[in-house]
């Protein structure tokens, strides 16, 4: 009994013996691990960083828009004798669109002429049989009887015909109103349309805008007047320059602020490419104060994270790129 239980002591410390040494082996491979880590040689090219003035890019994109379009109806109700509107066509302020027949129109404005001259005598000889009773009446009351009179022989009537008619031979074309292009024809010649009917639109590809959103946490960086460049998705390698024209005081839900970039050079180097509704992106330049300037070649990774080595010298002309 007496020698089992001197066995159990002594293996019982020959374990803890053991497991004090596993221990320590193990922290002594962690700590020679972590010196072997530090210890690596890590290679980095050398270069000179440089102070100069710095440029913060902000991206986003957005459509393009003009700043004078519109969506073209038809004034009237009516058969177009002639239409000049074909998409991508270049028309000149107060040039003649559309041109409707107005031979209905003076048939109409001749009838309403006739009507109102026979209205006119027969209101005129029943206005003789109230001649007494409108003595004794005041003039809003005297003006009353009139118009119910008016009203009563067709008068009325046929003066409202008479200006529908004018309204009608005044509006018989449809002009340009402003130099631009024409796009989304949906008429053509010897067609009947109804008034209020879309046409097409004209918009001024001279003055084209991109509209874009950003954060707002970027709105004390934007100021007008600042540069931007714009890449059409269209045209991958065509760019075109640009400046802030405005920008919407007001934030969105989402957070967002509207700005709008004015299209310096439109027509870009291949002619008119950019047209409302593109999409493209852009990048606005924000000028920074004069700031330390790092070259790539000079930052290396190291645990995920971009890492910039600098070196003190009393000379700054010992070092070599």
């Amino acid at each position: 009994m007496c020698y089992s239980k001197t066995n159990c002591i002594i293996l019982l410390c020959v374990v803890g013996i053991y497991s004090c040494s596993t221990r320590e082996s193990k922290i002594a491979d962690n700590t020679s691990l972590e010196t072997a880590l530090d210890s690596i040689a890590i290679e980095v090219a050398t270069a000179v960083a440089v102070q100069k003035p710095f440029n913060f890019l902000i991206s986003s994109s957005g459509k393009i828009v003009s700043k004078r379009e519109d969506l073209v109806n038809s004034p009237i109700n009516g058969k177009l004798i002639t239409c000049i509107a074909v998409d991508g066509k270049s028309v000149l302020k107060n040039e003649v669109i559309v041109q409707f027949d107005t031979r209905p129109i003076l048939f109409k404005k001749e009838r309403a002429i006739l009507h109102k001259y026979n209205t006119e005598k027969e209101y005129e000889s029943v206005l003789l049989g109230y001649e007494n009773l409108l003595k004794g009446k005041n003039e809003a009351s005297a003006d009353s009887i009139k118009n119910k009179l008016r009203i009563g022989v067709g008068l009325a009537d046929a003066q409202q015909d008479l200006v529908e008619a004018n309204y009608e031979l005044m509006n018989a074309q449809v002009i340009a109103p402003f130099n631009g292009l024409i796009a989304n024809v949906l008429v053509h010649s010897g067609q009947t349309v109804k008034s209020g009917q879309e046409m097409f639109r004209i918009y001024d590809p001279n003055e084209l805008f991109l509209t874009i959103k950003v954060l707002e946490s970027d709105l004390s960086l934007i100021k007008l007047g600042f540069v931007a460049q714009i890449f059409p998705l269209s045209f991958e390698k065509e760019h075109y320059s640009a400046t802030v024209a405005s920008i919407n005081p007001y934030v969105e839900e989402t957070g967002m602020i509207v700005v709008l970039l004015r299209v310096d050079n439109a027509h870009g180097p291949a002619g008119n490419r950019l047209f409302p509704g593109m999409n493209c992106t852009a990048t606005i330049s924000i000028p920074c104060p004069s700031s330390i300037v790092v070259p790539k070649e000079a930052i290396v990774n190291r645990s995920g994270r971009s890492v910039v080595f600098t070196v003190l010298v009393e000379n700054p002309r010992d070092l070599h790129p």
